[in-house]
């Protein structure tokens, strides 16, 4: 039971991680219109957090430094090859969308894909460390 959330696929489970974990009556989406917004924005943090987590597992995986910013943590594994071209652009993308929500800067629109793509980029992380020995052994 505790690994049902991974059997469903991503684009099934965030719905059902933004609006069934907490439902909002259609009551309170009226009369809180931002709400949705916010719920999304929060789900992209989170994704975010994880995603930085994955990132340091990997490069502690290399017998690299973790201590080091984002945006040092994406460019070091984009340079090892860990983090494919694709992947590294939209991270970009994101760390500055992540940089523009939590420095409260101009108003950012967080799409539900977005939040999808920062996962899935994160457990591919995940996945490729825990299926590889680490350096060195």
């Amino acid at each position: 039971a505790t690994n049902e959330i991974y059997t469903l696929s991503l684009h099934d489970a965030l719905p059902i991680l933004l609006l069934h974990v907490v439902p909002l009556p259609e009551e309170i989406r009226v009369k809180s219109p931002g709400i949705d917004e916010a719920i999304l924005r929060a789900a992209f943090l989170q994704a975010w957090s994880g995603l930085e987590a994955a990132l340091r597992l990997e490069q502690k995986r290399m017998g690299q430094p973790i201590d080091l910013q984002p945006t040092v943590l994406i460019r070091e594994l984009y340079s090892s090859g860990r983090v494919s071209p694709e992947d590294y652009q939209l991270l970009e993308s994101t760390r500055q969308l992540r940089n523009h929500l939590v420095h409260g800067f101009a108003h950012a629109v967080v799409d539900a894909n977005l939040v999808l793509s920062v996962i899935e980029i994160a457990q591919r992380l995940l996945v490729e460390t825990e299926s590889t020995q680490p350096v060195g052994t």
